[in-house]
């Protein structure tokens, strides 16, 4: 069995239409934005209900180019169908 760090993203929608998500970016603090490598995605939420998202951090690491080791600054982006961008906290690990 291998264990592996993992950064779970929830996803809550309070409104009373559904949400589809069409991608999951992250932003590091310095540089572009990436498409998160996802384990499980997000791609719709039914109105009033909340999803979760799993990226693995090493994977997430690799994708950005930086050593194993690194720590990551930054925030994940969900973009739904109709361009809005919802962004989480920033976050550092």
């Amino acid at each position: 069995m291998l264990e592996t760090d993992v950064i779970e993203i929830r996803a809550a929608n309070p409104t009373d239409r559904q949400i589809n998500i069409v991608s999951t970016k992250f932003a590091p603090k310095t540089g572009e934005p990436i498409l998160a490598p996802l384990h499980q995605a997000i791609s719709d939420i039914p109105s009033h209900e909340m999803r979760l998202a799993i990226v693995p951090y090493d994977e997430l690491i690799n994708r950005l180019g930086y050593g194993l080791r690194s720590r990551i600054r930054g925030q994940f982006i969900l973009t739904d169908a109709i361009g809005h961008k919802h962004k989480t906290k920033s976050f550092h690990m």
